[in-house]
């Protein structure tokens, strides 16, 4: 027979503990500008002891007698041990709210952002706020205007060059820009040509994005019932294969296939760049309409409750605290973070991004005395608005293109392009050429990387580009 021995034990460990105040932080910095809107405006439905700083609510009190001020018993932190489900109803004061779509707003600043489009707006959008010069945003318009329902140019170059009254190789150029837009594939001649140029805009390159690309270029009709002999072709292992696979299958056929006119499509800056005295500099955007405050009215009102409609008081008055210093600590952390990033990027705002410069996650965390996952939290879906052009926070980000390094990979895809724009179109430069060019500037790389740099940026090898006539 076998013996049970019951016996009491005492264990030590550590775990960390997130307070609801913590959570709630955390989980207001990582939304956009847009998400954090609807996130106000369900707070303010959902609490009364907050409202609008421009809102005049007058609530006339009879009762003279004197109460206990209600905001002065609220401390700035519950116990760790308090049970929340005694004080609310559910989980808005520390949870994030589901991400619905609320109603449409039709706030503008100097007409540059709206609340709604249409597929075709944002295309349009895209092309406006573009580096595009004016003539040729006229000529991408023109272009847009001609692609059938599923955004696929169907006429061709010789024809479609004729009626706009440009050459060929301009045509191709601008064609080109356009296709990796956002979202990208727009003005593709087919399903294949579309996610290739939708594999270009995926933001890091690895083997598996190659592998991806080699398929879509030279094995795509095969894909579906020969992938077996693509990857004996490309001598792919099975785990290869199946990730390319995977990352070809994540693609949109169609440009459109996720266009919805009823989702908000509205981008706002959560920042500006100003230049003072020859040095950038960021300031929170001033149209960041966090004009709530607490609802001194209803502090007053509560003077004349007791019981249960105290306690339900005391609850929302907490949960507004808590919301507001939320919200102050967010906007601290996007302006602390954003001018660290934009003091180590003062030549991008001159010089474009040839002069980015290597930066990581760590290092502004490193500077800021923040944990990473902060400074990535910070920088998520949030932009930037410099020079009439919105850009993301991440996109200052950039890995060094070799250890020891002092440029980045981004840098080196922006001299390579410009490269590329500037070269005749009759005998185009090729990878070793591209090499030669670069060490001039410096930049000392490998053929293969400039190989994987050049395909990122979808730009075709060298026999390819070349224009016979």
């Amino acid at each position: 027979m076998i013996e049970s021995d019951q016996s009491t034990r005492l264990k030590q460990d550590q775990a960390l503990a997130l307070t609801p105040r913590l959570i709630q932080s955390i989980g207001l910095l990582q939304l956009n500008h847009q998400e954090l809107t609807q996130e106000i405006t369900q707070m303010l439905e959902n609490n009364i002891m907050l409202r609008q700083k421009d809102a005049m609510v007058q609530v006339v009190l009879d009762n003279n007698e004197k109460k206990e001020p209600v905001e002065d018993t609220i401390l700035d932190e519950l116990d760790a041990d308090t049970s929340w489900e005694d004080y609310y109803d559910d989980e808005l004061c520390y949870r994030s709210s589901p991400k619905s779509a609320s109603d449409p707003d039709t706030y503008h600043s100097d007409n540059l952002f709206v609340s709604r489009t249409s597929f075709d707006d944002k295309i349009i959008r895209a092309i406006r706020y573009g580096q595009m010069p004016d003539d040729e945003q006229a000529l991408a318009l023109q272009i847009l205007a001609s692609l059938d329902e599923h955004y696929f140019l169907t006429q061709s170059d010789e024809s479609l060059s004729k009626q706009l009254g440009i050459n060929k190789r301009q045509l191709r150029y601008l064609i080109e820009i356009i296709k990796h837009l956002d979202p990208p594939g727009i003005a593709s001649r087919d399903i294949r040509e579309c996610m290739l140029a939708q594999l270009h805009c995926l933001p890091d390159y690895s083997d598996d994005l190659g592998n991806a690309h080699d398929i879509l270029t030279d094995y795509f009709h095969y894909i579906g019932h020969k992938e077996t002999m693509i990857a004996r072709r490309l001598r792919l292992s099975n785990s290869e294969m199946i990730e390319a696979m995977r990352i070809i299958r994540s693609l949109n056929p169609y440009p459109n296939s996720d266009a919805d006119d009823n989702s908000p499509n509205t981008i706002w800056p959560d920042v500006y760049i100003h230049q003072r005295m020859g040095i950038y500099y960021a300031s929170l955007n001033p149209d960041f309409r966090t004009n709530i405050e607490i609802n001194e009215t209803y502090v007053k009102l509560a003077d004349c409750c007791s019981g249960d409609e105290k306690l339900f008081i005391r609850a929302q008055l907490q949960t507004a605290k808590f919301f507001l210093n939320a919200l102050a600590q967010r906007q601290s952390t996007i302006l602390r973070v954003s001018n660290a990033v934009i003091v180590h990027q003062q030549g991008f705002f001159t010089h474009g991004d040839k002069a980015l410069k290597p930066l990581t996650l760590k290092n502004i965390a490193d500077i800021l005395g923040i944990h990473e996952s902060t400074v990535s939290r910070a920088i998520s879906g949030k932009y930037c608005y410099f020079d009439h052009k919105l850009i993301a926070l991440g996109h200052f980000f950039s890995q060094k293109v070799s250890a020891g390094a002092q440029h980045s990979a981004k840098s080196v895809q922006a001299y390579i392009k410009s490269f590329v724009e500037s070269e005749d179109a009759r005998n185009p430069l090729s990878d070793v050429q591209l090499a030669d060019k670069l060490a001039g500037e410096g930049i000392a790389i490998s053929e293969r990387v400039i190989a994987k740099y050049r395909e990122h940026l979808g730009i075709a090898k060298r026999s390819r580009r070349r224009q016979k006539n």
